[in-house]
């Protein structure tokens, strides 16, 4: 029923441990919401366990695995994920508040194996400079000075976070639309070059590509998504993230997962590297 290995980071182990139950619970036949009624508890906090976004209670958890007749090894294995589980975020957090799906993501994306980006309008948050935030910013007009002042901070430990691992980071494949580039001209040239020599630089990494879609492509309809890829044997599939206007949200059902990742792909074949596209 588990899969066992090496440790996975505390974002990684709830998300296993969430898995778990979640797994037990089909095969059983039964509904969040049974389950979640006779452990004396609500359906969304059921939810929130099998979607990774809650840590677990040593005694939640026992009972869980007692109702599951789960014993052995496999108990033993996940009341491990549960521990390991509940030391928390991986990321730090800022006084922003970052609702739960947004700190799962940040965790995730922390330790993924590969990380895809679609981003039409937008250079995406990885790879933004500094003066390049204070823009977008600026142009949104949304974010109190001291707020945006903390959500730049943070921006930027995510991207030491993630480009900065010690071993090497994840393999990041970004597709921006050809409107984010055309926007640079209109910002003032130190921040436009600052930006475009920030692309190049990281562009020229080994396990970075970043293309330009400059055409008619699938993704036109989709918005902006990330799909996270987790090492592997960690779970099952990738995740895809979603962030709109004041809504954050993550798919990781196989049949909602696979739409996005074929679109990404099929973008990915059309767009040109960015080196092309600038020169």
């Amino acid at each position: 029923m588990v899969v066992q290995g090496n440790a996975p980071k505390p974002a990684l182990a709830r998300r296993q441990f969430g898995q778990a139950i979640q797994r037990l619970r089909n095969a059983r036949g039964l509904s969040g919401r049974a389950v979640a009624a006779a452990q004396g508890y609500s359906a969304q906090k059921l939810g929130d366990i099998e979607a990774g976004t809650r840590a677990v209670k040593q005694n939640d958890a026992i009972e869980l695995l007692r109702f599951f007749h789960v014993t052995g090894d496999d108990y033993s294995h996940l009341m491990s994920l549960r521990l390991l589980g509940e030391q928390g975020s991986d990321v730090t957090e800022s006084n922003v508040s970052i609702p739960r799906e947004g700190r799962l993501f940040l965790d995730l994306e922390a330790h993924a194996e590969r990380i895809d980006v679609f981003e039409s309008e937008y250079v995406p948050g990885l790879f933004q400079t500094v003066a390049y935030m204070e823009a977008v910013q600026a142009a949104e007009d949304a974010t109190s000075p001291d707020t945006g002042r903390e959500i730049r901070r943070d921006r930027v430990g995510r991207q030491t976070t993630v480009l900065e691992r010690a071993d090497g980071g994840p393999t990041v494949r970004t597709v921006i639309g050809f409107a984010a580039i055309h926007y640079l001209a209109q910002l003032p040239s130190v921040t436009r070059d600052e930006q475009l020599s920030r692309l190049r630089v990281l562009a020229a990494r080994p396990n970075v590509s970043i293309r330009v879609v400059d055409r008619l492509h699938p993704g036109m309809m989709s918005g902006p998504f990330t799909i996270v890829v987790p090492p592997s044997g960690e779970f099952d599939v990738p995740v895809v993230y979603l962030e709109g206007l004041g809504d954050r949200s993550y798919l990781e059902k196989p049949d909602a997962v696979a739409p996005y990742r074929d679109i990404f792909e099929r973008v990915y074949d059309v767009a040109r590297d960015i080196e092309e596209y600038l020169s």
